[in-house]
């Protein structure tokens, strides 16, 4: 069984959600980078976020669990790759850290809380929080699986 919600107000399937969000890249020395970053949840794959890199070389992706992004606006939270938690930004404004380490390095980034919650209230207005289960399609999953 897939999952589709019907927007409203467009009356078109709305089964993604896709932000384009600023964030900071903090370096060793404390400077930032500016950076956007493409945050994309599918409800195909309702437990996951994906956050995409623009940058000048080619693009960098990384897929999480959204939990782990909705609790890290409230809360430290991960472990392993991925941890997120809330901060401040050096003028007071609430930010969400990301950090995230690979064998070929670590990056640390802030971005505002604001735009973090908002993409995530809107992931859960496709698939509420504790109904992932319910939007699986496992019988692709099973297929896909017997195919290999």
């Amino acid at each position: 069984m897939s999952f589709r919600s019907q927007d409203r107000r467009t009356g078109t399937d709305a089964t993604t959600v896709a932000r384009r969000i600023h964030l900071d890249l903090i370096d060793g020395m404390g400077r930032s980078i500016d950076l956007t970053a493409g945050f994309v949840f599918d409800a195909a794959d309702p437990y996951a976020v994906t956050l995409t890199f623009y940058t000048d070389g080619p693009e960098v992706t990384w897929s999480f669990a959204r939990d782990l992004l909705a609790t890290g606006v409230r809360e430290p939270a991960g472990t392993g790759d991925v941890h997120v938690w809330p901060s401040v930004d050096r003028d007071g404004r609430p930010v969400t850290v990301i950090e995230l380490q690979s064998p070929g390095g670590q990056a640390l980034l802030q971005a505002p809380t604001s735009d973090i919650s908002a993409f995530v209230t809107a992931t859960q207005s496709v698939v509420p929080a504790g109904e992932e289960s319910a939007h699986l399609d496992l019988d692709s999953l099973v297929d896909a699986l017997l195919a290999v």
